[in-house]
């Protein structure tokens, strides 16, 4: 797949907004035939422009809380500059 035409674009910007749309749904949206949307979401998913679907899962219904990953650079290595940056970080470190 080369390039993408509007009914491409219109059928990944749906699918990106709501991925759980019955392909009727999303066929009448862009105005083409079930049978030819459904063709061009597996040309979609063939060349690698669809790439999957997911699930985007509340980590509260999981018990997570907010969960973070920093890497922080320091000029200096000296305990009191590491201390500080810790306590800007996470005060209550």
């Amino acid at each position: 797949m080369d390039t993408l035409d509007r009914a491409d674009i219109a059928i990944l910007c749906l699918l990106q907004k709501n991925a759980r749309l019955a392909v009727k749904e999303f066929a009448d949206e862009v105005g083409r035939a079930p049978s030819s949307t459904h063709g061009r979401v597996k040309q979609l998913r063939d060349a690698g422009v669809l790439r999957g679907a997911h699930a985007d899962v509340d980590p509260k219904a999981l018990g997570i809380g907010l969960e973070a990953l920093f890497m922080i650079s320091l000029a200096k290595h000296e305990r009191s500059t590491v201390a500080a940056a810790r306590r800007m970080v996470s005060p209550a470190a």
